[in-house]
């Protein structure tokens, strides 16, 4: 009898250390799963504080800008991030995970390839300007170390792509590397392989082909070839890996590259989310500027002169504004229309109206529509 009664207050014993154990092993689960859910919390919010902070930043910034690159710190620490085109909207893919509040990339066309960042600072955010003929959006990029850039040495393109680099010494931190395209050298090969890059982008004139062995790079890899270098409007065009080709006509009114510049640092799929974003943030830019130029016409409507005296009249003067606003509402019905397709075309009509703002208003002090 006093055995079995020991044995009962053993049992209740263990029974009691389990439910305890059990106690404590729940309390700590949720501590450390409360504690990774805030870390979690926290780590969105400084996300997007700082991206919203740096987009604002750039993105509120007027007139011609010099081209730079602005460091995102470690915001992307030990995560893979990519930009996901879902219905013509740009979201941010964090580590599998989309950010569909991320309304800083609906403000500005922003483009990228592919990121996969460990510990290091190495992720910036590449800033240009488009014009046509006056600057109509900011062009974003989320640039890292780790996408490699492949200029081909025989390429007008790279050329270009190299003057401009030195010129504004904006993306000096980024991986550019300047060769035969045509055919690498098996170490050359060997070492891109193994590379730790994220993303390769091959970059040459049109028509120049690339050595088959960058199909059997690991990476990300694409070759983009451009049209015209050099020139005001041509085609932009991206073959990946699987033998896909995709086609981009694009307007490079000063020559900037501006838009070229972003196609080398995109995959073609978030080019061509970002690409017709930019529509929309041009033809609202043209309907600005028709607001800004009919508000100027009522006020020669109402005999008040705008220009120098040696223009003649209000009548002369409202002629001119009137021309100004035809040219701008053609624009603008063409792009709604046509997008940047007959590239030719579209640049003839906005090269009309760049002419119209020099002859028939800066000449005559007349304030500018742009």
């Amino acid at each position: 009898m006093y055995k079995k009664k020991a044995n009962i207050t053993v049992s209740f014993s263990w029974i009691f250390m389990i439910i305890i154990g059990t106690f404590f092993i729940v309390v700590a689960y949720n501590v450390i799963s409360t504690y990774q859910q805030n870390e979690e919390a926290k780590y969105e919010l400084e996300l997007k504080n700082t991206l919203r902070n740096v987009f604002n930043l750039v993105g509120t910034t007027t007139g011609i800008e010099e081209e730079k690159m602005e460091p995102l710190g470690r915001v992307f620490r030990n995560s893979e991030v990519e930009i996901i085109c879902f219905e013509n909207n740009p979201l941010l893919s964090i580590n599998g995970r989309l950010d569909a509040n991320n309304e800083y990339l609906r403000n500005y066309p922003t483009f990228m390839t592919y990121i996969k960042q460990g510990r290091l600072d190495e992720t910036y955010l590449a800033v240009g300007n488009f014009r046509m003929p006056f600057k109509t959006s900011n062009l974003l990029a989320i640039v890292s170390k780790n996408n490699y850039i492949i200029l081909d040495d025989s390429s007008t393109i790279s050329l270009l792509f190299i003057e401009k680099f030195r010129k504004t010494g904006a993306f000096e931190d980024l991986t550019l590397i300047v060769t035969n395209i045509n055919s690498f050298d098996s170490d050359f090969y060997e070492s891109l392989r193994r590379s730790g890059a994220n993303s390769i982008m091959f970059i040459s004139d049109e028509h120049i082909n690339i050595d088959p062995q960058w199909e059997n790079l690991r990476q990300r890899a694409y070759h983009l070839q451009i049209e015209n270098p050099g020139n005001s409007y041509g085609n932009i065009i991206y073959k990946d890996k699987d033998g896909n080709s995709f086609t981009f006509p694009y307007i490079d009114f000063d020559n900037s590259l501006s838009l070229i510049t972003m196609a080398a640092f995109s995959s073609p799929g978030t080019f061509n989310c970002s690409y017709n974003r930019l529509f929309d943030l041009t033809t609202s830019a043209y309907e600005f500027k028709i607001n800004k130029t009919q508000y100027f016409i009522s006020l020669l409507d109402n005999s008040v002169s705008l220009c120098s005296p040696s223009m003649g009249g209000v009548g002369l003067q409202n002629l001119s504004y009137v021309e100004v606003l035809e040219k701008l509402e053609e624009i603008k019905l063409y792009i709604e229309t046509n997008n940047f397709n007959n590239p030719v075309q579209l640049y003839n009509l906005i090269r009309q109206l760049d002419d119209l703002q020099k002859d028939k208003l800066e000449v005559f002090n007349c304030p500018y529509i742009y």
